[in-house]
């Protein structure tokens, strides 16, 4: 047959699959190119065949640099024989491996990573490369050591909050002797002098015990908006009459920083607590003190570093040119008792106190520190928008008297004897008992008997809480006084919900006693 010029013979594939293939590869490379992770393919003997942008933020080394070369780039010299191990039986194609390590960056920064190991095989089910997944865990690591200090500290806390209550209930007693036997004596008299000198002593034991408190966040305090900048002022003028002539206070205090939300007494911890950790670390050598204060506006981004909310904060930098501290002691410096000073020089309740009032103001305080640099500390405030700032009252009235009935309620004998004698002597008839579960049956007898309930909180047998119960059922108008060996914010505001009109936390100076029990009984008169 002749061939017809007109006739077109042609052959058709379907090539779906191939365009899906394609497809899934363009696909699979664009989440490869933005992924945060490293995503790095290499030959079976270790050598860097891709290099994706996660890889190039993550260590440094562009992909020009990193490609060609062998992945014991970022490999540390102590773990080079491990990544063989890992190559050498991924490349077997024995399984996938997980393995958690440290990189090494091109800035020679370790970073931890938790890498995973995957054999590339070909159509023929050869293993022809290995794929590594390489994510970093800086964030992860710190969120977790932030829990586990907080958990820490919160254990701790409530350990405190018990031991601070067996404390009070000891100083209570001695401040109280104390203070009516100095009253009994004479201005000139020695004995007046020497009972001083032991007030002055309990005092101090108080204020170590509020300190306990203050770093388990167990305490109330006068927190008020204040402007911190007179504060930093006196701890620093303080400072430069008391500091060896080697070492120098640098200060630059921004005037126009705003107010924050704090007690002013913490403040003053705070500052000088750090100051004084300061001239350890230069009281061989000598150096400079820096202090700043400044406001800045923290961004969302840095703001979620610190653990803060965005916005202004003010922020207070303590900045000493010592000895500085290794990685290992920074680990544990906020931990309570933890000191690498004498016995004579600290307690190791500074930093961790510092800790604590930071926390309960809301703040946020970050610390940098090298052998041989010094170190430096922040603390982040956040900036409050009231403009007015409060002024302390420290003017004391003249200690109120009174006559009316007082059942008085407490466990402890010593408290209890001391607590009526003081009231005694205020005018105040006092009728005392250490059970709890008698002092309601004396109630139940003559409810109309008694002017004031006074009650210990922790007793045996029944609570003051329940003794409160159980005493306004009967009489829902009776005025009722706390005590407590701490104060703790759930246990106060569930009292003052049941009907109590005030809390005392133990030890109760005689002018807050005599003041508090005259305005109870002012007020549901």
């Amino acid at each position: 047959d002749q061939p017809d010029e007109n006739r077109t013979v042609g052959i058709a594939e379907d090539i779906t699959e191939r365009r899906q293939a394609q497809e899934d590869v363009r696909k699979l490379a664009a989440i490869v190119a933005s992924s945060d992770d490293a995503i790095i393919s290499m030959s079976l003997d270790g050598v860097i065949r891709t290099w994706n942008a996660g890889a190039e933020k993550m260590y440094g080394y562009p992909a020009d640099e990193a490609l060609d070369r062998h992945v014991s780039l970022i490999v540390p010299e102590g773990r080079q024989e491990e990544i063989r191990r890992v190559l050498e039986n991924t490349g077997r194609g024995v399984q996938t491996a997980h393995l958690e390590m440290t990189h090494l960056s091109r800035d020679g920064r370790m970073i931890p990573v938790s890498l995973t190991f995957s054999p590339v095989k070909d159509r023929y089910e050869q293993v022809v490369g290995i794929s590594t997944i390489a994510r970093d865990n800086t964030l992860r690591n710190r969120l977790e050591n932030q829990l586990r200090q907080a958990q820490k500290m919160e254990a701790l806390g409530t350990l405190a909050g018990g031991i601070a209550h067996d404390f009070n209930n000891i100083l209570f007693p001695i401040i109280g002797y104390a203070e009516m036997a100095r009253d009994d004596l004479p201005e000139n008299s020695y004995l007046r002098k020497n009972l001083g000198a032991i007030l002055k002593a309990a005092y101090r034991a108080r204020n170590l015990v509020q300190q306990i408190l203050t770093f388990s966040r167990q305490t109330e305090h006068d927190i008020k908006p204040i402007r911190i900048q007179p504060v930093i002022k006196e701890v620093l003028k303080f400072l430069r009459a008391s500091l060896p002539a080697n070492i120098d206070i640098h200060q630059e205090i921004d005037g126009r920083c705003g107010p924050v939300l704090a007690d002013p007494t913490h403040i003053y911890q705070i500052v000088m607590n750090l100051s004084t950790n300061a001239f350890h670390a230069m009281q061989e050598s000598g150096g400079t003190l820096h202090v700043r204060l400044c406001e800045t506006e923290l961004t969302p981004e840095q703001a979620a570093e610190k653990n803060l909310e965005p916005g202004s904060h003010i922020r207070l930098t303590v900045q000493d040119t010592g000895v500085g501290m290794a990685p290992d002691v920074l680990e544990h410096i906020f931990e309570p008792y933890f000191t690498t000073k004498d016995k004579s020089k600290g307690t190791g309740l500074g930093l961790s106190l510092v800790h604590g009032i930071v926390k309960s103001c809301g703040g946020e305080i970050t610390v940098r520190s090298r052998t041989g640099e010094g170190t430096r500390f922040r603390i982040y405030l956040p900036r409050i928008e009231i403009a007015d700032e409060d002024q302390l009252a420290d003017a004391e009235n003249d200690i109120p008297r009174g006559h009316e009935h007082i059942l008085l309620v407490d466990d402890e004998v010593a408290i209890l004897e001391m607590e009526q004698q003081m009231l005694e002597r205020l005018g105040y008839q006092v009728t005392v008992q250490p059970d709890s579960r008698e002092a309601l049956h004396m109630f139940r007898r003559e409810p109309e008997r008694y002017d004031l309930l006074m009650t210990d909180m922790a007793m045996p047998g029944m609570t003051g809480l329940q003794l409160v119960g159980e005493v306004l059922q009967l009489r829902p108008e009776m005025p009722i006084v706390l005590c407590s060996g701490f104060s703790d914010r759930d246990t106060e505001e569930k009292a003052l919900g049941l009907g109590v009109h005030a809390v005392m936390t133990k030890p109760v100076l005689k002018n807050v006693l005599a003041s508090t029990i005259r305005e109870v009984l002012e007020q549901v008169k």
